[in-house]
């Protein structure tokens, strides 16, 4: 980035530069930034889900809270490694920002604190919290799981098959599974457990404690509160059902 230099502090006494400040590196930022909301914004107007809607929110207020910081911040480049600060000198300084050949670090217990989020060189990003719009992951890995909640918004599970085809829906209205050939079958505290055919009849459903279906077939036994018990009988020269009662 070409820049200009136009304040130079000089210690008389130790004979060296304490300060160099540069004409336009703070407006080259800030048109930076403009043209990230600026896409943000874009990308918050053409979307037809609230949840980006959201998230571009909250990425706005990221944006503002950067350059809240333009004039406050401090970089200082040392043989090894570029520290970017919010207070000078840099022993005082609570937020810092470390960039080596090993990564990105971030620290808010300063110089000698903990680095708690890093970008590492090797492609690792550890992060507390990460607010984003899309993200395309072949494994994501994790003990909890959250959908929706700090977005004020329901949260959706969606499961496609390799053609790119719905199969399996969790959201607010239960789970939903949608086979190959058109049938549904939905989990939920309205219908129960239902099952619907290809034109939307239901073929077996639930009510409370009670389970119904248009068609049954049982292929080994059946047995009726303990009490009565229907078995198939198969022979060299017979076939039928025997009912025996259950004492």
């Amino acid at each position: 980035m070409i820049t200009n230099v136009i304040a130079i502090e000089f210690d008389v006494i130790r004979q060296q530069i304490t300060k160099i400040e540069f004409g336009n590196f703070k407006n080259n930022l800030k048109n930076l930034l403009n043209t990230v909301e600026n896409k943000i914004i874009e990308k918050v107007e053409t979307s037809e889900q609230n949840v980006t809607a959201k998230l571009g929110k909250e990425l706005l207020q990221a944006t503002n809270s950067i350059k809240d910081k333009l004039g406050s911040s401090y970089v200082i480049v040392e043989g090894d490694k570029i520290l970017i600060l919010d207070k000078l000198p840099k022993e005082e300084a609570v937020n810092v920002m470390i960039i080596n050949s090993g990564g990105i670090g971030f620290s808010n217990t300063g110089i000698n604190g903990t680095f708690i989020s890093a970008w590492l060189i090797g492609g690792i990003l550890d992060m507390q919290n990460i607010n984003v719009i899309n993200l395309v992951a072949d494994m994501i890995k994790g003990g909890t799981l959250k959908l929706g909640s700090s977005l004020h918004e329901s949260g959706i599970l969606e499961l496609y098959d390799e053609s790119n085809t719905l199969i399996f829906q969790f959201d607010q209205n239960g789970i939903t599974i949608y086979c190959d050939d058109g049938r549904i079958i939905k989990l939920n505290d309205k219908v129960g457990l239902c099952g619907y055919d290809s034109d939307g009849t239901p073929a077996f459903w639930s009510n409370i404690d009670e389970f119904y279906m248009r068609k049954c077939v049982v292929e080994s036994e059946l047995t009726i509160s303990e009490k009565l018990k229907f078995i198939p009988i198969i022979t060299d020269s017979n076939t039928g059902i025997g009912v025996v009662a259950i004492i």
